[in-house]
């Protein structure tokens, strides 16, 4: 019985498509900003993440979940209206489009951006490597 239910797990894990792993640590990425969450935004972004915001300030992993934990960045939505997955091996291209309210100066703000976001496969887990925004009128 153990045996069948471990084969029956592995075509399970064989037969998962990607790209919905990847749509999943999308999810977790805006699960983590809202809710101020560091430790799934650990998990979820790459030690070598180049986060280009949509004004065009730049992030590493470490100035982002910083701004993250002591609220200097802070996202009240991060809400998917659309997302687009190409594979090319242990990478993947994730396109959409995202509506976000941000809090900055006090001030919220709420914008609609497209995002270019690159996930690389690393141990496992798709991490976010690479983030491009740009607001839309």
């Amino acid at each position: 019985m153990k045996h069948l239910l471990v084969l029956l797990f592995a075509a399970t894990v064989w037969a998962a498509d990607p790209a919905d792993a990847v749509k999943q640590a999308e999810k977790d990425w805006a699960t983590g900003v809202k809710t101020a969450d560091t430790a799934l935004l650990t998990k979820v972004l790459g030690d070598d993440l180049i986060y280009t915001h949509s004004n065009g300030a730049t992030d590493t992993k470490a100035t982002y979940v910083e701004g993250i934990r002591t609220g200097r960045l802070k996202y009240l939505v991060a809400d998917h209206e659309s997302m687009d997955v190409r594979l090319y091996g242990n990478m993947a291209v994730l396109t959409g489009k995202i509506n976000v309210k941000t809090v900055n100066n006090g001030q919220e703000t709420p914008a609609k951006l497209v995002i270019l976001h690159v996930y690389a496969k690393r141990k496992g887990n798709w991490e976010l490597v690479a983030h491009q925004s740009a607001r839309l009128p």
